[in-house]
């Protein structure tokens, strides 16, 4: 019983915050920040290419792609960023995710800026991408008001 009191009073204040205490312990280690830094730039750029990359290319098809592939396709790129970077970042590719890891005390706050600023970069990256490749087409997969809705119409509607 010692023992085990004894372990857990060894192990770090930001391991015991974890939900999951068999972190990996490349996780704690902070030399490795780079990889989870790399992890976050490359998985929000892949899932931002994919959400906002679908409306670009049903544009570019003339619709041939259905609303249900749009849909679907940025849910199964978060699922598979998941799988081959959880263990490298946690795959948070939101910043509100990050903040809200922080918040409940499963992440350090230490890590937040660093975090959110790859996050932002791979967005940026994958937006700059599309309109290199395609130009301004399908809006980039903004959300604009419809046809025939202005910008005042818009605004008081969404209030």
């Amino acid at each position: 019983m010692d023992k085990n009191l004894a372990d857990k009073r060894s192990q770090s204040g930001a391991n015991r915050r974890m939900l999951n205490p068999q972190v990996t312990p490349d996780f704690l280690d902070s030399t490795l920040e780079w990889r989870r830094m790399f992890a976050e730039i490359w998985g929000t750029f892949l899932l931002v290419l994919v959400a906002t990359g679908g409306g670009v290319v049903r544009e570019l098809s003339g619709g041939s792609l259905s609303l249900a592939m749009i849909v679907v396709a940025p849910g199964l790129m978060v699922m598979a960023i998941i799988y081959f970077m959880g263990t490298v970042s946690g795959a948070h590719l939101n910043p509100a995710v990050t903040v809200a890891f922080a918040l409940r005390g499963n992440f350090p706050w230490r890590r937040v800026p660093g975090y959110c600023f790859a996050q932002f970069i791979g967005g940026i990256a994958a937006a700059m991408f599309l309109r290199a490749m395609f130009g301004k087409v399908g809006a980039l997969g903004a959300t604009v008001p419809g046809i025939g809705i202005g910008g005042a119409n818009s605004n008081s509607l969404s209030r």
